[in-house]
């Protein structure tokens, strides 16, 4: 409760800091009229398949571990996004979803593995649909060179690093479970048996088919950001490439702010995702409204989620 406080507090300080010393406030108001409802009013309805394509991953993840319909786990995945809006780090989904589906799990340990490997999934798909705009772009604009001043140049690097190091880590965590000393210590082998289900990539088929639910996800972001952006003239110029950009800003943004430093990443997401954008021209105030926009349209969308997971009647056997 009291950490939750703390973070509210910080998210006002960060945006009242950001509001005071950065923004020209005649700028902010010219970039809120130029923003079409129509299109932001379409940008909310764009997001909210998003959540129904997590759920459907979510379920065919967990279904082996908790073996209900798609209907009770749309319900629970649904309500668990609601509640994510209300935690640091987007926790209190996760948590809500392993109290709640614990009695009907056939190994909580491996609920718990499940729970840390869709968001290992989630991630990972973020990070190749990053590398992907990253390339495409660079290559449209016939950029070479590498820089360590270019958050960009950086978020490739770190990112394509840690893509791969998730395949030794599987392995060797594998090795560590197979070992007869650890098998011997129960708490330890069930912590090793998390993480190395929490790392398991699967079968190629499986790993295509979370890749590609993940690919429909961050174009739907970016889509989104798109749509809101499209009346601000953000740019210096048109371009095909601007959905390039957007997905980069838009996915290195949520994976900043999923760093709890204040609730839901308020204040904090809006800044980096408006600084990231003044790299390719855009103005400071142009982009942070762009920004606070697309986010409040991902609230509205996650309240209607929250709103229909609430609604969806319960099932006998759910509890």
């Amino acid at each position: 409760m009291y950490g939750n406080l703390i973070k509210s507090f910080a998210a006002i300080a960060i945006l009242f800091f950001v509001a005071t010393f950065f923004l020209d406030w005649d700028k902010v108001y010219k970039a809120i009229t130029e923003i079409s409802p129509l299109y932001f009013v379409i940008a909310v309805i764009v997001i909210i398949p998003e959540h129904i394509l997590l759920a459907w991953r979510w379920y065919l993840i967990v279904r082996n571990n908790v073996p209900l319909t798609f209907k009770v786990h749309l319900r629970r995945f649904l309500i668990s996004i609601f509640l994510n809006s209300f935690a640091p780090g987007s926790v209190g989904g996760d948590l809500y979803r392993f109290l709640v589906l614990r009695k009907k799990s056939t190994d909580h340990w491996i609920l718990a593995g499940t729970i840390i490997r869709e968001r290992i999934i989630g991630v990972t798909g973020f990070s190749v649909f990053y590398l992907i705009c990253y390339l495409l772009y660079n290559s449209d604009a016939n950029i070479t060179n590498f820089s360590f001043s270019d958050p960009f140049d950086i978020g490739a690097i770190t990112l394509t690093v840690g893509l791969i190091g998730l395949i030794p880590a599987y392995y060797l965590t594998k090795i560590a479970l197979d070992r007869a000393h650890f098998s011997e210590k129960t708490k330890t082998n069930n912590i090793l048996r998390v993480v190395v289900y929490s790392l398991d990539p699967g079968n190629i088929k499986w790993a295509l088919l979370m890749l590609s639910i993940s690919m429909v996800v961050c174009c739907l972001w970016t889509f989104c950001i798109f749509l809101i952006g499209i009346k601000i003239p953000v740019f210096l110029s048109e371009h095909w490439t601007i959905f390039f950009v957007f997905g980069m800003v838009g996915i290195l943004t949520e994976l900043i702010r999923s760093i709890p430093i204040t609730l839901q990443g308020i204040g904090v997401r809006e800044g980096i995702f408006a600084y990231l954008l003044t790299f390719f021209g855009a103005s400071f105030d142009q982009a942070f409204v762009l920004g606070a926009a697309t986010y409040i349209a991902v609230s509205i969308s996650i309240l209607f989620a929250g709103i229909i997971g609430f609604i969806i009647p319960s099932q006998n056997n759910e509890n």
